[in-house]
């Protein structure tokens, strides 16, 4: 007897709450029928769009990995947030449109919109509280193109100068003609790079960064992982804490070993450093769950691998 409190949730619905109270000997025997609303929060292994556009796409239960790099209109969108004091990004020195990827970018930079993503979405109720946008990790990236037999500890340790490549195997090179936006011939005609910086005889058609989406996705429904930018991920290359690491080539790539997917290319994470080629892709993943132990006291949950 007393008061009994009953809350009804699904995933991709407003939960139902009510209170019951019961009196002595009382019974509560009759069925009590629930319609749920429907909301706009995520719903793992389903595709979803977020409040800025934003598409992703399912890989398996626990990851939702954006479909494209962030591109140019989602970073602004954090750069202009009134309540956010974002370093300045200096300009890449081409033109670029709100769907290109953005450039210029550190890793601080990256894991800064990330932050704010996840604030902001947990606010407009599109993500829980156990939910969290942030980069992908070394091992997660490798996995999004099928690379899944790495073992050791760190990057630099898996960074290998063969095995195969976004589009193909090994002995697949040069890339079939619009795989993916590299140094081709469009930048040499153009005049931007001697022909010995591209990769003869390909073509893409862009000189520069190209709009997201522009090329096939692999079959994940990702775009771009090979190409346009070279994307950030969280680890650190090695144990000195002095160099981060991205993935995959840019816009600029021309050289056969750094496009294959086992290649790392180390970066310096010194305060302000920042290139022209480095971009990010962001996922949304779900932060594991706080766990008794057998002391009946709650551990803190274990960082994501």
């Amino acid at each position: 007897p007393g008061k009994v409190s009953l809350i009804v949730k699904a995933e991709g619905f407003n939960p139902f709450e009510k209170t019951l109270q019961l009196r002595p000997d009382e019974r509560w025997d009759e069925p009590l029928h629930v319609e749920l609303v429907k909301n706009q929060e995520v719903i793992f292994g389903k595709p979803w769009r977020n409040s800025l556009g934003m598409s992703f796409q399912p890989v398996g239960d626990e990851l939702m990995v954006s479909a494209w790099e962030t591109r140019l209109q989602d970073y602004n969108a954090y750069i202009d947030d009134p309540e956010t004091e974002v370093p300045e990004t200096p300009p890449p020195g081409f033109d670029q449109g709100p769907d290109h990827p953005v450039v210029s970018v550190s890793r601080k930079d990256a894991q800064g919109f990330c932050e704010w993503l996840t604030k902001i979405e947990r606010k407009r109720a599109r993500i829980s509280k156990g939910h969290e946008y942030r980069l992908p990790t070394d091992l997660e990236w490798s996995m999004l193109n099928d690379l899944n037999d790495e073992r050791n500890d760190w990057p630099m340790d898996r960074d290998v100068e063969e095995g195969g490549y976004p589009w193909g195997d090994e002995d697949d090179w040069p890339p079939p003609a619009h795989t993916a936006n590299y140094s081709d011939v469009t930048r040499f005609g153009n005049g931007e790079v001697p022909e010995r910086q591209t990769i003869l005889g390909y073509e893409d058609g862009f000189v520069y960064t190209s709009p997201v989406g522009s090329f096939k996705a692999n079959r994940l429904g990702l775009f771009d992982l090979g190409g346009n930018a070279q994307e950030w991920v969280s680890d650190d290359y090695n144990s000195t804490g002095l160099y981060g690491v991205t993935r995959g080539g840019g816009w600029n790539s021309y050289q056969q070993d750094n496009l294959r997917i086992a290649a790392r290319n180390y970066v310096s994470l010194r305060e302000g450093f920042r290139e022209k080629f480095y971009g990010f892709r962001v996922v949304l993943a779900k932060l594991p769950e706080a766990r008794e132990n057998s002391e009946g006291t709650v551990e803190e949950p274990e960082p994501l691998p």
